[in-house]
């Protein structure tokens, strides 16, 4: 990534805080249109992919994104955003991913929920990935349906919780924790 995207992502984000802060009043500066002017909305990816219901990144790794997708799986890019490519397209019962975390104390372990809690797919529980993403092990969690969050122990890449839904045919709805990586 360039020093001038970088440079000009870190603007766009503090100009937003910045007026996203301002006071609603009469009081309220107004911010001048010149600070927006060197600014251009672009699509970058990932393409094919349809609604994001998830994304992470990897503490220690700038540029290093992974999106869940409700109909094409999961995505990675190492470059910020400007290419990405599927790393989930080897798990095949699966299409869409509700939820998708990378451990903060280990970037290379990633859990990903399957299901989509807005309107995509069912899934059939949870995985991990323990080499950042390129290869995936089916961990569990067959009662649920969909994995609509995941939150990983900033210390301790083995204590993880998930948010779950079930249906009819599946009580798998709850709260879980794991201690040992997704093993029980």
């Amino acid at each position: 990534m360039s020093a001038r995207l970088i440079r000009s992502l870190f603007l766009f984000a503090l100009v937003f805080v910045a007026a996203a802060t301002m006071p609603i009043s009469g009081a309220a500066t107004d911010v001048s249109a010149d600070v927006f002017a060197g600014l251009r909305w672009r699509n970058i990816g990932p393409f094919h992919g349809g609604r994001i219901a998830s994304v992470t990144g990897a503490i220690g790794q700038p540029g290093v994104f992974y999106v869940g997708t409700p109909a094409g799986g999961i995505w990675k890019t190492t470059s910020a955003g400007v290419t990405w490519y599927p790393i989930f397209d080897q798990i095949t019962q699966v299409d869409g991913i509700g939820a998708i975390q990378v451990a903060p104390s280990d970037p290379n372990i990633i859990y990903a929920g399957s299901g989509d809690s807005v309107q995509g797919s069912s899934g059939d529980g949870m995985y991990k990935s323990s080499d950042a993403g390129k290869t995936w092990t089916h961990v569990g969690l067959e009662e649920t349906t969909k994995i609509n969050k995941i939150v990983v122990d900033p210390k301790d890449p083995n204590l993880v919780v998930a948010s779950t839904q079930g249906d009819a045919q599946h009580n798998g709805q709850g709260i879980y924790r794991s201690t040992d990586g997704g093993k029980t």
